[in-house]
């Protein structure tokens, strides 16, 4: 896996036998191993000049515009693909992962739907498709695939995440749970499942459940906003003012510029009489992320009417 030294050697074969249409593929993969993918991309286009029936050739280059984030030009090579052969899951199964990403959900349950067909038992496939139809709303389907492959696979964490989860967006806190408690059971480690378990108790008031599965998010992932926001969201709630400020400042420690933990700290800060400091911090937040203001302060009309905020929305709406 000597990648930049097998470049080297296929560049001098090239110059031997400029017609080699080997050496431009092998080049086009080391310039992709390398992470020089503007330089793939040349080499693979180069080869689909000479052998423009490359199935592989077509789906490493949609791989490489994925990594780019040029999703029109992946989705077309994965395209390509399927056109040689219409049974390529791989390619399948990538075209559906880039509709996703863009967001064209329908599209892409489609196209994962035509996965299935050719592997049906794909629990990730499976996982892929709920996720999708979850993202749409639409919570019966994907409720119903998450249940296919916790039948499918018992031992997947996942399967049981999405469907808490779901069970969560409907109100079935409860039951919701169950499925949470499952899924932390088989990973104990994964922060998300902390969070949503955390908000599952918030929901019911058990506000004490709640702040102790925060806790384990901000253990698993301390370089989330949201949990150090929810961490003192909880403590806010339960009357422990100096202690959600606390709490905020320690965020700092892993997070220094994030404009929500700005803002909250200042509107907290100024509830706790401490408004010089917390101005300050208001102001941070306006700096780092204006729009973001209206979704925190809106509600605070108090904050918002006094001349100090009022003169920080005129400097920074500009």
């Amino acid at each position: 896996e000597k990648f930049q030294e097998a470049i080297k050697y296929f560049k001098l074969a090239l110059e031997l036998n400029a017609e080699n249409s080997y050496c431009l593929y092998e080049l086009a993969f080391c310039y992709e191993k390398t992470g020089k993918l503007d330089e793939a991309i040349d080499y693979y286009n180069k080869y689909l000049d000479v052998k423009p029936f490359s199935e592989l050739a077509w789906y490493n280059l949609g791989v490489v515009y994925n990594r780019l984030e040029n999703y029109d030009k992946a989705l077309k090579a994965y395209d390509f693909v399927l056109a040689i052969n219409d049974r390529n899951s791989s390619a399948m199964f990538n075209k559906a992962n880039v509709q996703s990403s863009v967001r064209h959900l329908e599209n892409a349950i489609e196209t994962y739907h035509e996965f299935l067909e050719l592997e049906p038992n794909n629990v990730t496939g499976i996982l892929y498709v709920a996720g999708c139809y979850e993202a749409l709303k639409d919570f019966e389907h994907a409720e119903h695939y998450y249940q296919k492959a916790i039948k499918l696979n018992p031992e997947a964490p996942e399967a049981y995440f999405g469907k808490g989860v779901v069970l969560l967006k409907k109100k079935n806190f409860q039951d919701s749970r169950k499925y949470l408690k499952k899924a932390i059971s088989l990973d104990g480690e994964n922060p998300e499942f902390w969070f949503a378990i955390s908000k599952s108790y918030r929901f019911q008031n058990m506000k004490n459940n709640a702040f102790d599965s925060i806790q384990k998010a901000l253990e698993n992932d301390p370089f989330e906003a949201n949990y150090w926001l929810e961490a003192a969201w909880l403590l806010h709630e339960s009357g422990d003012l100096k202690e959600a400020i606390k709490t905020l400042e320690n965020s700092f420690e892993f997070l220094p510029e994030n404009a929500a933990i700005h803002y909250y700290l200042g509107m907290y800060l100024f509830q706790d009489k401490k408004a010089i400091k917390g101005f300050h911090h208001l102001e941070q937040g306006f700096a780092i992320d204006f729009d973001l203001y209206y979704e925190v302060l809106g509600d605070n009309s108090t904050l918002l009417s006094t001349k100090q905020v009022k003169s920080m929305i005129k400097k920074y709406k500009s």
